[in-house]
């Protein structure tokens, strides 16, 4: 019996753009562990959100379109469910953590109705069964006075209460799988660190698998058992945690690495790498990375590398092909 809880094999996601073809989700492939964590990483543009939101069936049409690939959840293909069964496992079996809490409520329903409802559309609850258990829920993120929370609206509440009130609904069904976009943007520090270790701790409690999709490399290190490294549509580099930030192998990780700010450093001014993620009417013939890579070589202006196997350690990367060949894995 497989302990993959999600499998994704050569996922395509493209936007039909004016002027071109935007390959937002460009031939990804991974695994999701029962009870583990899987971290994405990579700048903004990379592809990350698009490949949550493809999981989830959420992917607007147009202008966008899953063109290919697989989608595998407990052993089912996502991709060829109707509307109505993926209205089921949504939030019911997968549920998703949105980016923004500040606008991701309802500001016209008071919280309680929008837990309420949430609930009930999975639950054959009652009314007063599910105001009950939405305070629990309240209770279980470590919310105040849940009783008195559950009757005010979003903007009686600051951004950490909002974020906590969004997880609350993201595990009201007890899903299988909680995929986390970016879960810590615009709070403070501090409340950052409350909300990972909420989620840690609510991991451990139900066993919940967690895909966290991050361009913070401190969060992953935080919270993640493997790593996938996102850049252009593409996945550059998989392994686990331990690996990665030991012996990180893509000049796109290491350069993401370098930029981290270290508190014992005696150098003026912050690492950076040049340029920014290629536009989709500007990408380069051969490997993406390639106008920003610091070790660049005439190959990787003409030839796209594929994904090459170190010992479980998977890089897209012509710095490897010779020693290791160059054998597909996984897109």
């Amino acid at each position: 019996m497989t302990d993959k809880i999600l499998e994704v094999k050569e996922l395509k996601t493209y936007f039909s753009l004016e002027g071109g073809v935007a390959k937002s989700v460009d031939g990804v492939s991974f695994s999701v562990e029962k009870s583990k964590t899987l971290g994405i990483v990579g700048e903004s543009g990379c592809g990350k959100s698009v490949t949550s939101l493809s999981i989830m069936r959420l992917v607007e049409s147009p202008p966008g379109k899953i063109e290919g690939g697989s989608i595998l959840f407990k052993g089912e293909e996502l991709l060829a469910k109707s509307e109505k069964e993926m209205r089921h496992i949504r939030g019911n079996q997968i549920a998703m953590i949105f980016q923004e809490p500040m606008t991701s409520l309802n500001p016209l329903y008071t919280i309680g109705n929008q837990l309420v409802e949430a609930i009930r559309l999975h639950e054959p609850l009652s009314k007063k069964e599910a105001v009950d258990k939405a305070v629990s829920l309240l209770k279980m993120v470590n919310i105040p006075l849940p009783e008195k929370r559950i009757h005010e609206y979003p903007h009686q509440l600051s951004g950490g209460m909002r974020q906590r009130v969004m997880i609350a609904m993201a595990l009201s069904c007890q899903p299988d799988l909680l995929i986390c976009d970016e879960p810590t943007t615009a709070l403070d520090v501090t409340i950052q660190a409350q909300i990972l270790t909420l989620i840690q701790t609510i991991q451990k409690e139900t066993g919940t698998s967690v895909m966290m999709i991050t361009h913070d490399l401190g969060v992953i290190a935080e919270m993640a058992d493997d790593v996938m490294v996102m850049y252009a549509g593409k996945v550059v580099e998989q392994t686990d945690a331990d690996s990665l930030f030991d012996a990180p192998l893509h000049p796109y990780t290491q350069g993401l690495l370098s930029c981290i700010p270290k508190v014992d450093s005696s150098q003026d001014n912050l690492n950076t790498i040049p340029g920014m993620v290629p536009g989709y009417n500007d990408m380069p013939e051969g490997c993406s990375f390639y106008p920003r890579c610091p070790f660049a070589k005439e190959i990787c202006q003409l030839k796209q590398p594929h994904l090459i196997d170190i010992e479980g350690h998977l890089v897209r990367c012509h710095k490897y092909t010779a020693a290791y060949g160059e054998v597909e894995m996984n897109g």
